[in-house]
């Protein structure tokens, strides 16, 4: 809480002091206005130097300090690119600042400087395709920032900083993942998200979780179950597949976005790889959530026969993970997990009786049962508790 606040003291600081600089721009001469833009970046400097001099290593003035001399940062860049009317476009604005503020994440060992970091890549990478450019740049930067995470995780996993980095890790890769698959850069969409979603959910159940936490404790854990329960859902829908029919089987393999393309799709390979560690090390994690990569190839593969073949392999493989996360529930006597399966496979059986030329009386009677369901396991759940204690 310290550090949290300590970060947030220093956003403030620097915000006060740039607006109280805005209040009297306008009457300010050029000089003035240089001065002034180039003082919080100077008291950045001061403050950074003897945060990084003290004996104590304090993580909480490290963080505060950093967070200020990155906004800093930011600020004198704009500040002197209004009054001297430098041109220059938004996105080469926040690769600047963030590539400038990118030594303070080591020199001060700044875990709030590496969130800004990773935030300010992403949208920098996101306004590129926006005005449709390429963003394949973003993952040689965003490797930049890992040896600061590599020594987070070695310290201690389960430290607050560390969860705080893998939290904009896991938000950051697929976001960017996303523009980059609206770019069309690729036509094989969801084997990307399927691998990313896989390979942070066990990578988070392999390295990151305590016996005595909670299940979705952990970012990667947290990020991955959603992504991999709303792409289930999602490409159980014939939509998703239809559009992309056409692409996967016209446009050539090795393209521009190659590079890209083998980045990402490595993903797909890593999430196989964690699947095998995690079965070989006994990891308790959901080996169904785990396969989705592996279906999502195999409904790629038999679309060459038509989308009828991939949305019933979806389907099933969606039916499937909510039966297994039920069973799984109901063994290691959660209800967070009970009712998560049970909502997964209450959502399959709602989105296909919208998704079909099903009558309002037969729908009504499966929302019944889909209801006395939830009510039912719910009350089996808490019997079974009470017996074991």
């Amino acid at each position: 809480m310290v550090i949290i606040f300590s970060v947030l003291g220093g956003l403030l600081v620097s915000a006060g002091i740039i607006l109280l600089f805005a209040h009297n721009w306008d009457q300010l001469g050029r000089p003035a206005r240089a001065v002034l833009s180039f003082l919080p970046l100077a008291l950045g400097v001061v403050l950074s130097g003897i945060a990084m001099t003290r004996k104590n290593n304090s993580a909480a003035l490290a963080e505060g300090v950093g967070a200020f001399h990155s906004v800093a940062i930011g600020a004198c860049i704009a500040l002197i690119a209004q009054t001297y009317q430098l041109s220059g476009s938004f996105p080469a604005f926040i690769l600047t600042w963030a590539l400038l503020a990118l030594p303070l994440v080591y020199l001060l060992r700044s875990t709030s400087v590496a969130i800004l970091y990773v935030a300010g890549i992403t949208t920098w990478g996101a306004d590129l395709v926006i005005h449709r450019d390429s963003m394949l740049w973003f993952w040689p930067l965003l490797l930049l920032v890992l040896p600061h995470y590599w020594l987070l995780i070695r310290e201690n996993r389960f430290s607050g900083r560390a969860w705080w980095m893998s939290l904009a890790l896991a938000l950051a890769i697929p976001v960017s993942a996303g523009f980059q698959c609206d770019r069309a850069v690729f036509a094989l969409w969801p084997l990307v998200f399927s691998g990313i979603f896989a390979s942070l959910y066990l990578a988070g159940c392999t390295w990151f979780r305590k016996t005595e936490a909670p299940r979705v404790g952990h970012p990667f854990v947290f990020v991955g179950q959603l992504g991999i329960v709303v792409l289930a859902i999602w490409l159980s829908y014939r939509f998703a597949w239809e559009d992309r029919v056409s692409d996967i089987y016209s446009e050539p393999v090795w393209s521009a976005g190659a590079v890209a393309n083998t980045i990402n799709y490595g993903f797909l390979i890593l999430s196989v790889i964690l699947l095998t560690f995690g079965w070989l090390r006994k990891t308790p994690l959901n080996p169904a959530a785990g396969l989705l990569p592996v279906v999502a190839l195999c409904g790629t593969f038999l679309l060459r026969t038509g989308t009828g073949s991939t949305l019933i392999l979806m389907n099933l493989y969606a039916l499937a993970l909510g039966i297994v996360t039920i069973i799984r529930g109901t063994r290691d006597l959660r209800f967070t997990t009970l009712n998560a399966g049970l909502l997964l496979v209450a959502t399959l059986i709602i989105s296909r009786f919208f998704d079909s030329d099903v009558n309002f009386l037969l729908k009504g009677v499966a929302f019944i049962v889909v209801g006395a369901g939830f009510g039912g396991a719910n009350v089996f759940l808490l019997k079974k508790r009470g017996r074991t204690k």
